[in-house]
């Protein structure tokens, strides 16, 4: 069975493997069992690469060789891959974390701070709009905010982007509700749901209806606004953020 188009650059981002190296992956998925030849014929990769693509699926764990004449590869489960990346992902996560709280001692990211208080960046003016692009960024921005806050946080989605945001925010959401913040979350959000069980159990919900917008507003103040649609690419994404009290008030109050 061929796999089409977009399952193919779905298990490239999943598995962060490229074009060839998905074809001949799911081809010998199919097989089970099967030759470099018979596996170039099956994926449509050239047969001129199919030898060193294998080879790196080897390495990385995504088949075996088998011993003998001709030499076949056999494919390795699934799921086993699955535990094998999200591995590879805790350990590149741990080491990049290291790094990072390193550079912390060095002189120049010193010097860096030095600059920035020195600059006028620091006194940016928030009630004039900023806006901030990629999944990523806004994310980044938001567990800054989040780690900042002093009094409340107020996290307004549909219960995908709820579930979405709480993982990757539980380290600033869970630190800040140590440190006093009240956290509370308003949408429309299933009794059913493990994960929203737990969202419960942690945080103050409020269950509202029809939720198409999606808003996060830190100490009354300070709002920030996302495209209500999950189809915009994750490099795409866009968020304004605008420093209002009154705004962020007002909509508060619609909520609560």
């Amino acid at each position: 069975m061929r796999m089409d188009t977009k399952k193919l650059a779905e298990l490239k981002h999943v598995f962060n493997i490229n074009l060839y190296e998905v074809k001949l992956w799911t081809a010998l998925l199919c097989e089970g069992t099967a030759s470099a030849s018979k596996l170039a014929e099956l994926s449509n990769v050239p047969r001129s690469r199919t030898y060193d693509v294998l080879e790196t699926l080897e390495k990385r764990g995504f088949v075996v060789v088998k011993l003998g004449k001709p030499i076949e590869y056999v494919a390795v489960p699934p799921e086993d891959i699955v535990e094998k990346v999200k591995k590879e992902i805790e350990n590149e996560k741990e080491t990049k974390l290291t790094a990072a709280e390193k550079i912390r001692n060095t002189e120049i990211f010193k010097e860096l701070t030095q600059q920035y208080k020195q600059s006028n960046l620091i006194n940016v003016d928030l009630t004039q709009p900023i806006a901030i692009k990629g999944r990523r960024n806004i994310y980044s921005k938001l567990a800054n905010m989040i780690l900042k806050s002093q009094k409340n946080v107020l996290i307004v989605s549909d219960e995908k982007g709820i579930i979405r945001k709480i993982y990757e925010l539980n380290d600033a959401l869970i630190k800040a509700k140590e440190n006093g913040v009240n956290i509370k979350i308003a949408s429309k959000l299933s009794r059913k749901n493990d994960k929203i069980k737990k969202i419960r159990n942690l945080f103050e919900v409020k269950d509202i209806k029809n939720v198409d917008m999606r808003f996060v507003i830190v100490d009354d103040h300070v709002a920030l606004f996302t495209h209500a649609s999950d189809e915009i690419p994750h490099s795409n994404e866009t968020c304004v953020i605008m420093k209002s009290a009154f705004m962020g008030k007002a909509l508060k109050n619609i909520l609560f």
